[in-house]
């Protein structure tokens, strides 16, 4: 179950999964040092947040993070990203951090990652998404349904009863994450 979260203004009983926190904690402050470098280089440039699965997580903390630091995300695209937090979160994460601003949670047909943590209660249960969810049913580069916006959708990839396809979730607007990852050299 989600663990209480203490982000500067988020509500009694916000809570968001520990284990994304700390991760993004790990790299917080090189985020930090990298935008700043590049907001003092570029001023005017546009601030955008992206993360695949885990980096997806990791980008929603980068969001608040950044925007309490005085570099609000101007977009923030996540691909596969797992829930985050619970209703509490959610809720505040949109009326602060989303307001006017494109925030899109892309999601890829049965790709299993966007169910977890699950959004029922129990042990491991109680988590809510931070919406706008664009849904792929097929092909992620096909036909495309821009969600109701409440983050759990039943019309959208909370309506597959199953979802255990692993390769809908390394596949994305036609970039394949592991090839690519291979391939990256940093």
């Amino acid at each position: 179950s989600p663990n209480d979260y203490m982000a500067a203004g988020c509500p009694q009983g916000c809570k968001v999964d520990r284990g994304f926190y700390y991760t993004y904690k790990a790299v917080q402050k090189k985020i930090r040092e990298a935008v700043a470098g590049l907001k003092m280089k570029h001023p005017a440039a546009k601030t955008v947040v992206t993360g695949h699965s885990l980096g997806g997580a990791v980008a929603v903390h980068a969001v608040v993070d950044l925007a309490l630091a005085g570099y609000p995300a101007d977009m923030v695209f996540t691909y596969g990203q797992p829930r985050v937090g619970n209703d509490v979160f959610a809720k505040w994460y949109v009326s602060k951090f989303t307001q006017g601003k494109p925030h899109f949670r892309i999601t890829h047909s049965h790709d299993p990652v966007p169910h977890l943590p699950t959004s029922g209660s129990g042990p491991i249960g109680g988590f809510t998404h931070v919406p706008v969810e664009v849904y792929y049913p097929r092909d992620s580069r096909g036909e495309h349904t821009v969600c109701d916006g409440s983050g759990e959708d039943l019309k959208c990839s909370d309506s597959n009863i199953v979802d255990l396809t692993l390769t809908d979730h390394l596949f994305y607007l036609g970039f394949h994450f592991i090839s690519n990852y291979i391939g990256c050299k940093l």
